[in-house]
């Protein structure tokens, strides 16, 4: 939705940077100028009288300086538009000296009608003459669409005859009529256009503004692009229901709002993970302008999916699966899987858990209550506990009626709006009497993403353990918090008799 143009046709229409487009005309018609070092002539080029022996060398190292100056600002762009048409008329008194070769006059003439040509692009350019282009409608696939074009005379004092021809691919110009654009008038067109309906969200169309001037008799055209982008037909989101992370089978919702205005018709499936399935498969819908209609899925995850979190997301197409593809923000789908470990017996059931500080409104109590897995709607101070937010180290401390052989301890993490945190990084540590400290048995870094980590101990005998998470270690999204929903302690397996 905006006006792009090429290299070239900058020469002609001016977007902001109008000195050094033009200095870089005046630049090419020096090149022309230097390739016809035989031709001279006498020009009166201070306009004092005074004759000066110019050749086409001297030419071109002349407009190479006068480039350089109005970079410089040493001449005013409205001097420079004056100047030009005169210095036009010096470089068409120039000769060719007797005995020139056969192809002498062709190049000759070739040369100086291309310093001539510049030279007028560099006036119209300097003359301040402006394209804007507006895009009004919605720019959809299907829709009809309008450009406002408006070609500007902002600074000049002349009022060069000016053509604009719409969607024309090429630079005939023949026939076409010509109208003077005063200064501060501004020539105002449409263009309408259909987009394709196949044309994809972000893909565009080009349509041509060929932009002609008659200056001094020669006609000077160069092309401009309106490039269309195609805007989305539609937003689609998905929205997971609230479900307990044991359930097998989920509700999902898919919202599609129609931003056409027209009717919308587009086909919705899910992507999931391998082994997924949802039910159904796929959905019609047909959606009326500015509307938005919802459809839901039951999907099903295997009985052998690890304990993680999956994204799912939601695919939008053409009724017949053609079209420009969408797709939804991911929705994160919890998955507590079937632990071992809930079959077992958890020992920090009976203990005394400590921390080093709880968040506003927590309190250790979630840690040890047996619960693992709160229901939906259970408050987040029964689901969880939190550290403070602080970048210092966290801790839970558990103790034991009494010292016992621990072979495992799990972590169970919480669910919060939709994200899993999990620490990183922490280290399990047993207190020595001995030492009168706390020594590190097992130490876990870069934790994976998982509904629970569980940590095998090598039988140590202890009463009093802790989890001590290092500055930082926390999860991503708040590294300086510690959350824990459930720690579970349980006893070495018992190793069988020996036989005698």
């Amino acid at each position: 939705m905006k006006l792009t143009l090429s290299a070239q046709d900058c020469a002609a229409i001016h977007l902001g940077r109008r000195i050094d487009v033009a200095a870089g005309c005046i630049q090419l018609a020096a090149e022309a100028m230097e390739r016809q070092r035989t031709a001279s002539g006498e020009v009166d080029l201070r306009g004092d009288g005074q004759l000066v022996a110019m050749s086409g060398r001297d030419w071109g190292e002349y407009l190479r300086e006068y480039a350089a100056e109005i970079r410089q600002g040493a001449v005013p762009a409205d001097q420079c538009a004056a100047q030009l048409p005169r210095l036009i008329e010096l470089i068409k008194t120039l000769e060719l000296p007797a005995g020139a070769s056969e192809t002498g006059p062709q190049r000759f003439a070739r040369d100086i009608g291309i310093a001539t040509s510049h030279l007028l692009r560099a006036r119209m350019i300097l003359q301040g003459l402006k394209l804007y282009g507006k895009l009004e409608g919605d720019p959809a696939p299907g829709a009809d669409v309008d450009w406002a074009i408006s070609l500007v005379n902002a600074d000049s004092a002349a009022s060069d005859p000016v053509a604009l021809l719409l969607n024309s691919e090429t630079e005939d110009t023949e026939g076409t009529q010509y109208e003077p654009i005063e200064p501060g008038e501004t020539r105002r067109l449409r263009l309408n256009m259909g987009l394709p309906a196949s044309l994809s969200p972000g893909q565009w169309q080009s349509n041509t503004v060929v932009v002609s001037t008659e200056l001094d008799g020669q006609r000077l055209s160069t092309r401009a692009y309106l490039n269309t982008s195609a805007s989305e037909t539609a937003t689609v989101a998905l929205v997971a229901q609230p479900a307990s992370a044991r359930d097998t089978i989920r509700k999902l919702t898919a919202e599609v709002h129609n931003l056409r205005r027209d009717e919308l018709d587009v086909r919705v499936r899910l992507i999931l993970p391998m082994g997924w399935t949802s039910d159904p498969e796929e959905s019609f819908l047909q959606i009326a302008p500015g509307q938005t209609t919802a459809c839901d899925f039951s999907v099903t995850i295997p009985a052998d999916a690890e304990a993680n979190e999956y994204q799912i997301r939601v695919r939008l197409s053409g009724e017949r699966g053609r079209g420009a593809e969408r797709q939804s923000e991911p929705v994160n789908v919890f998955c507590f899987g079937q632990p071992e470990f809930e079959g077992w017996d958890n020992l920090a059931l009976t203990a005394t858990i400590a921390t080093d500080s709880s968040y506003s409104g927590y309190d250790p109590l979630p840690l040890n209550d047996g619960v693992p897995l709160p229901p939906p709607d259970a408050h987040w101070t029964d689901a969880a506990w939190a550290s403070a937010d602080t970048t210092v180290e966290h801790w839970i401390e558990i103790d034991l009626p009494e010292s016992r052989a621990i072979g495992r301890l799990v972590l169970v993490w919480p669910f919060d709006n939709g994200e899993l945190f999990v620490s990183r990084d922490f280290q399990i540590q047993v207190y020595d009497e001995l030492e009168a400290d706390w020594v590190g048995i097992a130490q876990v870094d870069a934790n994976r993403r998982s509904a629970y980590t569980e940590v095998t101990i090598p039988g140590i005998n202890a009463q009093r353990w802790r989890i001590l998470q290092p500055a930082g270690g926390g999860p991503q999204q708040r590294p300086n918090i510690m959350w824990v929903g459930e720690v579970g302690l349980y006893a070495a397996p018992e190793q069988p008799a020996a036989e005698e």
